[in-house]
């Protein structure tokens, strides 16, 4: 009775307590922030998703029949693409210090696109169409390029 009496009366159990609860209100304001930049991370990776399908499209499109300069368009979204990366790489830098953790490695790269002559066989193997067979390239699509949010 002694024991507990000078534990509880010398407020050692209450500073243990309120530092518990400190503790526990630190790792919830950590876990929100990891949150909130998760989800800007999640925004970005998705308009990077898009920006890439439409440079997929620009580059695969009938250029005759656009009404604007593709190549232009396919240059700014290539480079809306690369600056939009470099954020992504930033963010997942914050993530993986807030996490407590190494940053993983995002792949981010540009693939080219496939040529429009190539196919593929019923056993799976690539191979070049003849010329007469290559389909007619599609109209290039309208164009929407994001601004950038910060």
């Amino acid at each position: 009775m002694f024991l507990f009496g000078s534990i509880v009366g010398s407020g050692a159990l209450w500073s243990y307590l309120s530092w518990v609860t400190e503790t526990q209100k630190a790792e919830m304001e950590r876990l929100r922030t990891s949150s909130d930049v998760r989800r800007q991370l999640n925004e970005r990776l998705s308009e990077s998703r898009d920006l890439l399908y439409l440079t997929f499209d620009l580059s695969t499109c009938d250029k005759a029949s656009a009404r604007y300069s593709v190549d232009r368009c396919g240059q700014q979204t290539v480079d809306r693409l690369k600056l939009l990366n470099s954020d992504i790489i930033e963010i997942e830098a914050q993530l993986a210090q807030i996490e407590r953790r190494p940053p993983r490695d995002l792949n981010l790269t540009l693939p080219l696109p496939p040529p429009i002559n190539l196919g593929v066989s019923p056993t799976r193997e690539l191979y070049l169409k003849p010329s007469s067979s290559v389909r007619s390239l599609r109209p290039c699509p309208p164009i929407t390029i994001p601004a950038p949010k910060k």
